[in-house]
């Protein structure tokens, strides 16, 4: 995979807004593009609905620009429709400003090529370079600067790519969709709608700070509260740059990714279209699915937590789905990246064609007991190492006892120590996770 760069985390360049990624980072990212990948580029850029989303992408094209590169300006866009538009209209890359299921405060830079490629190692080793002034942007003057190009009607070419290749599986079906006041406030209730759904929207209603507040795929009981008051039959909840989806049953229970992985899969299988009757998870997955699915005859390949490392996965193995635990979920026979909207489209398709609820349809995946919990944490990587925290850890395993799943590691998304405990019993998880908070904190104060 090679090493990981300083600023690049498993999912782009992140940090807060006008601190850790200011306007002049911006500037760069987009000028030093053209350098790092050896061409003229065009390049679409997309962003979500933050405060200082507009700030940064303005820096972005600006640098594009003096590239003598060419920005495609999409606006706010999800980051799956962004990526389908670079594919759609030619171009090479898609940059996308998000911070995804993130604060506010923070934000990002998500670098995709054409294709689906999250952006290799080696180019974010390179931009980093030009990040910390070891090697200058290279400017353009006069006629070679690059042009602009307005694109923001550009939404309906995903719009109508969706709603073609799942016409009508919402008919009859009335659906709750939480869009985390995030980039597909508008776009996903059209879609739902337009294939046939009767769409009850929240967090619809983006103000610059409230994407991810409350809402969408890491806080879904408003939306369980509405599926249950309404009577609706289902509902879906994506995060601010709706590239994950996690969704509601009919009685308002949780299904996340392991859950949606297996109701997708084994939909597959049991039709005899599950290319080599395998799919791709993650190391965080609950012990549970792979059980599950192996009764089906169903293989599950194991990566580390990232969806950069399920997708080199299905390339490598030649398997056409796999997802993480927390909803990114990817349909490479659709789409080359994780896609929270595509994702819910085609959960409303096996409903349908199973006659079936998703509690239903995952009745016979029964999760093992699991807690996790993210601990705010600057110095990850040394607190993780640190004496007191090792020997929590030794502690925390026996009490979960043989057989479970301990997992500590350093959030490739924020600067947060992520804990997840996986067991027989709910009580003694929950004891293994305050031993190794308790911990960290004490660790993190000396």
């Amino acid at each position: 995979m090679g090493m990981e760069s300083k600023r690049f985390g498993t999912d782009g360049y992140r940090g807060v807004a006008g601190k850790e990624l200011t306007a002049r980072d911006a500037y760069t990212v987009g000028a030093c593009l053209r350098e790092v990948l050896g061409k003229r580029l065009k390049i679409g850029v997309g962003m979500d609905t933050r405060l200082s989303s507009p700030m940064l992408t303005a820096a972005i094209v600006s640098g594009i620009l003096s590239s003598g590169s060419e920005a495609h300006i999409f606006g706010e866009v999800s980051t799956p429709a962004a990526i389908y538009l670079c594919d759609k209209l030619k171009l090479d890359i898609a940059v996308i400003v998000t911070a995804s299921h993130n604060p506010f405060e923070d934000n990002g830079i998500k670098i995709v090529l054409r294709g689906g490629e999250k952006c290799p190692p080696a180019y974010e080793r390179a931009i980093e370079r030009y990040l910390g002034g070891e090697v200058n942007v290279k400017t353009v003057f006069g006629a070679d600067i690059g042009r602009a190009y307005a694109k923001l009607d550009a939404i309906s070419l995903y719009e109508e790519h969706l709603a073609e290749l799942f016409a009508s599986v919402g008919d009859g079906y009335r659906v709750g969709i939480d869009a985390a006041n995030g980039a597909a406030y508008r776009s996903a209730p059209r879609i739902l709608t337009r294939c046939g759904a009767k769409v009850y929207p929240i967090g619809v209603c983006p103000n610059g700070i409230n994407v991810n507040d409350g809402c969408g795929s890491l806080h879904t009981e408003a939306l369980s509260r509405l599926v249950r008051a309404e009577g609706l039959s289902v509902g879906f909840a994506l995060d601010g740059d709706a590239d994950r989806l996690i969704a509601v049953d009919k009685n308002g229970s949780v299904i996340d990714g392991d859950a949606i992985l297996y109701i997708l899969a084994t939909y597959k299988k049991r039709r005899g279209v599950l290319k080599n009757n395998a799919a791709v998870s993650t190391v965080t997955s609950n012990g549970a699915l792979e059980v599950a699915l192996g009764e089906k005859g169903i293989t599950l390949v194991k990566t580390p937590v990232g969806d950069k490392y399920v997708s080199d996965a299905m390339r490598r193995y030649d398997i056409e789905i796999g997802a993480e635990s927390s909803g990114h979920v990817i349909l490479s026979d659709i789409c080359s990246v994780g896609d929270g909207v595509l994702t819910a489209l085609s959960l409303l398709r096996v409903m349908r064609c199973e006659g079936a609820s998703l509690s239903e349809l995952s009745a016979e995946y029964i999760p093992y007991p699991s807690r996790s919990v993210s601990v705010a944490c600057k110095d990850r990587d040394s607190v993780l190492l640190s004496e007191r925290v090792l020997e929590a850890r030794a502690r925390a395993e026996a009490i979960l006892g043989k057989g479970a799943k301990l997992l500590l590691r350093s959030s490739g998304t924020e600067e947060k120590i992520r804990i997840l405990a996986e067991g027989e019993d709910a009580e003694f998880c929950d004891m293994a996770i305050d031993v190794i908070k308790r911990a960290i904190l004490e660790a993190t104060s000396e």
